[in-house]
């Protein structure tokens, strides 16, 4: 069987701590804003398309923040903050009467915006994705799609994924959502079920090593369980690991 595309990703992610589709997706983040940053930060449709989104989430956008990165992210951060003018300036606030309904629909949600502001509520919101966030999920897609393919029968993957932290709780859904029914969706079952068997019981074994009847004993393995179960359960922190270094220059 030919190897699908992240086939070898996948094994050395699994390789390394933490969920191994959340290091795939850090990395695709990291690679898109370091092209971005070194190469393409005065390209028209690049820019269009962030100006378009109201500028990247909250996750990627701090991910700008890397060596050399200034410059690139104040030339990107200037055509979406001209781009949210451009819309304060033609959206004039509409004034309007507010009913008893539009009244009891905010009291219902506090989200909801006044009726003189909703349009431009609606104009100042992302009119398109995050661009990151197209990258990173593409690259999620195909990842996943190889570890299905991959994690029985020749070239098996799972061996590499029972010895790893397996995948997160998100990505784990996904891939659940993604798996047909058959050995693979069995034995991805059987894998992370193991996995997480034996982070319950590093949980279990620091709360009874920080019993004051025990303090004298020291950790062994369940000394960062804490922070494996976090991540774990909500996937792992965006670039936690990177050091946000990335390729682009700066003058000292």
């Amino acid at each position: 069987m030919e190897q699908a595309p992240y086939y070898q990703k996948l094994l050395e992610a699994f390789a390394q701590p933490g969920c191994a589709l959340c290091r795939l997706g850090n990395d695709a983040a990291d690679r898109y804003l370091d092209a971005t940053l070194w190469e393409l930060v005065n390209d028209f449709k690049l820019r269009a398309e962030l100006n378009q989104a109201r500028g990247y989430c909250q996750i990627h956008g701090w991910m700008l923040v890397r060596s050399g990165g200034a410059i690139g992210t104040t030339i990107l951060m200037q055509g979406v903050t001209k781009t949210l003018l451009d819309v304060l300036a033609g959206s004039p606030l509409t004034a309007m009467p507010n009913s008893t309904w539009q009244s009891l629909l905010r009291s219902l949600d506090s989200r909801r915006p006044q009726a003189a502001t909703a349009n431009l509520v609606s104009e100042l919101s992302p009119q398109a994705p995050c661009p990151v966030c197209v990258q990173v999920a593409e690259v999620e897609r195909l990842a996943i799609a190889s570890l299905l393919a991959h994690l029985t029968g020749r070239d098996a993957l799972v061996d590499a994924y029972t010895t790893s932290a397996g995948l997160c709780l998100p990505h784990f859904r996904q891939t659940l959502a993604a798996a047909p029914a058959g050995t693979a969706l069995e034995t991805l079952l059987t894998a992370q079920q193991a996995i997480w068997q034996q982070l319950h019981a590093e949980l279990t074994e620091f709360i009874r090593k920080n019993d004051y009847n025990v303090k004298e004993e020291t950790y062994g393995a369940e000394e960062d369980a804490w922070l494996r179960a976090l991540a774990a359960v909500c996937g792992t922190r965006p670039g936690g690991d990177s050091g946000r270094q990335g390729l682009t220059q700066s003058r000292r």
